[in-house]
């Protein structure tokens, strides 16, 4: 039972934030890694292997979005079928909720996210208003020094 109608695209997109934690997780204990293997890299050198990193966690975590928006099953069709294994009886229940959670994870991380976008376009409007607020043209005796020097 789908709950949201962008059921699949907002359980793709809480997957991917589940995802991506263990993912950047594995790249910053490489990122540690090759800091106490390489402990005299240059500034430029490991700002440069930072930014890499951070591209391919990136990367990954697109693709996996992708990937699991198209593979999920059509809405209403319910979870994979398990193995054939023996499973306890609870296992459709555990099965399907990843599918009633995920979709509320990501409603609230695209509500944190515009929040966050909200607070940087205010505090961006508002450095402008600085940058411009309270100009006055310089003194005829300063320019006049700085045309002379």
């Amino acid at each position: 039972m789908t709950v949201f109608p962008q059921s699949a695209w907002l359980e793709a997109l809480g997957w991917t934030l589940v995802n991506s934690w263990w993912q950047f997780g594995i790249l910053w204990m490489v990122w540690l890694l090759i800091q106490k293997v390489w402990p005299r890299a240059s500034s430029a050198s490991r700002y440069n292997l930072a930014v890499g990193f951070l591209l391919t966690g990136t990367i990954w975590a697109i693709i996996g979005f992708i990937g699991r928006y198209l593979n999920l099953p059509a809405a209403g069709a319910g979870p994979a079928t398990p193995p054939a294994i023996a499973t306890p009886a609870s296992w459709p229940a555990l099965q399907e909720l990843p599918s009633l959670i995920f979709p509320f994870i990501s409603i609230l991380y695209l509500a944190w996210l515009a929040y966050k976008l909200s607070h940087l376009f205010i505090q961006l409007r508002s450095i402008r208003s600085l940058a411009n607020s309270g100009l006055r043209k310089v003194p005829v005796q300063w320019r006049i020094f700085t045309e002379a020097m």
